[in-house]
Parts: structure tokens; sequence; C-alpha cells
């Protein structure tokens, strides 16, 4: 009687044994991501956000992590880095077959050229385990300021500031992107460099493909050598800066002014 019951209890025993088995071999983790959030192109150095949506495939609970690495571009020989990650999401815990969204953000690094297409390159883990990867790409778009045209005419405000320099100057963005507080500086320098005038004109915002002007004054001397730098600037930094060669300041004699005066004078 007593071995009939031990062996009663033992096959009990090897059944359990054989069925958590059963149950454990068919416990699976994975993940994969399915969908990715993220706009075709982004204009600037603003922060945005891309998400990663994951889920969990496998039979059993899991702590999924979501890695990103934006890479580098090549151009001319020079790898450079477009994207710059600010924030990153943690780790979340998805219940099988649930979907859960991993949310970072973003900001694009300045770059000197008005279009650059990157690689984000995306990859899940679970448990330390690689799970899935992914890759999606995006565009960022940037201003570029050039200078196309300039105009400049010396004269003399003979009741005013003495000798002037007009100057004239157009900006065109050449980018993808706008450009906002724009602004537009010359500076007048003596031959040893030291600083004789300055002028700041604004511009402001200007759209892609659009061009404006800006009209400056420097006060000069008469006779007297220098050399003007002009260069334009907006939020993101310096875009364009051309020097020129030295000249002497002459006068251009607004006789039609000067005329009636000396009349008068001589009279």
């Amino acid at each position: 009687m007593k071995g009939k019951l031990l062996l009663t209890i033992l096959s009990v025993v090897l059944v359990g044994v054989l069925l958590t088995s059963s149950c454990q071999s068919k416990v699976s983790i994975d993940g994969r991501i399915s969908n990715i959030n993220l706009p075709a192109s982004v204009e600037g150095t603003g922060i945005f956000p891309i998400s990663v949506e994951v889920q969990n495939t496998g039979t059993a609970s899991c702590t999924f992590e979501v890695r990103l690495d934006v890479g580098y571009v090549s151009s001319d020989s020079f790898l450079f880095t477009v994207l710059e990650i600010v924030s990153q999401p943690d780790e979340k815990n998805i219940d099988p077959g649930e979907i859960a969204a991993f949310e970072f953000n973003l900001k694009a690094c300045w770059i000197w050229q008005p279009e650059v297409s990157t690689s984000l390159n995306f990859e899940v883990y679970t448990n330390g385990q690689l799970v899935d990867t992914r890759s999606a790409n995006l565009t960022v778009l940037m201003p570029q300021l050039k200078f196309t045209g300039y105009k400049v005419a010396s004269s003399v405000e003979w009741f005013d500031r003495g000798m002037i320099i007009n100057l004239t100057l157009e900006v065109k963005n050449k980018g993808r992107a706008s450009a906002e507080n724009v602004s537009v500086k010359a500076t007048l320098y003596e031959t040893d460099g030291t600083t004789r005038d300055i002028s700041v004109g604004q511009i402001g915002y200007l759209a892609s493909g659009a061009s404006d002007r800006v009209d400056l004054v420097l006060d000069g001397d008469l006779l007297e050598r220098y050399l003007i730098s002009i260069e334009v600037r907006d939020t993101l930094g310096l875009h364009d800066a051309i020097d020129s060669e030295e000249f002497t300041l002459t006068p251009t004699i607004p006789w039609e002014d000067i005329l009636p005066l000396l009349l008068y004078l001589l009279g």
C-alpha cells in the first residue's frame, strides 16, 4: 500500500516537472520596431521630437531599451555631425503583444550646406539582448546668406557729417531654410588696422530664395586710405564676409549744391 502511494506521489511530481519544463520552453523574449515617427525634414537648429514604437512580440513581460546612433556625414573627406541627442527615453516594461513609444529630443547642428541628409540608426534591447534594428533618413535644411550685389559711393555732407561713404548691399538667402534676425555690418578700417567707423543695418526675416537690400553710411576723412569689411549674420552666426582692397577716399563734388553757396559768398 505504501509502495503504491509513494509511486503515485512520484508520478505527480514528475508530471509537474514535465509541465513546468514545457511551459518554460514556450516562453520567448522578443520585440520589434513597429513604427518610427519623425519628420521628413527639419529647418534650422531648433529642438524637435521623434518617437519609436516598440512591440513586445515575445510571450513574457520584458523591459525594453531603445538606443539611437545619429552617426556622421562625410563631405570633402571631412566627417561632421548633423544631429545632437538632447534627451533620450528611459527603459520601459512592455507586456506581450503591447506597444510602447520611446521619445527622443534632437537638435540639428549648424552646417554650412543648405541641405544635408543623415541616417538615424535605432537598436532595441531587452534583457541586454539585441532584438531589432532599424534605420531612417532625415534631411536637415539650413539658410545660406550671401552677398549678391553692392554699390559704393562717396560724397560730402558739407554742413553735417563731412566726408561719408554710402554703401548699398544686397543679400540673398541661397539656402533651403528661412533666416531670422539677419543683419549686415560694415566696418571702415585704417591701413594700420584701426577701426575708423562701424555701421549696422537690419534686414530681419529672409525666406529661402528671397533677397533684400540695406543702406549703410560710414564716416571717413578726405584723401585718407582705408579698406572696408562687410559681413552678414543671422541667429545662427556668420554666413558671409568680404574685405575690400585699400582705397583713397575722394569726394564726389555735388556742384548743384555748392554753386549757389559760392555765388552767395562771392556776391
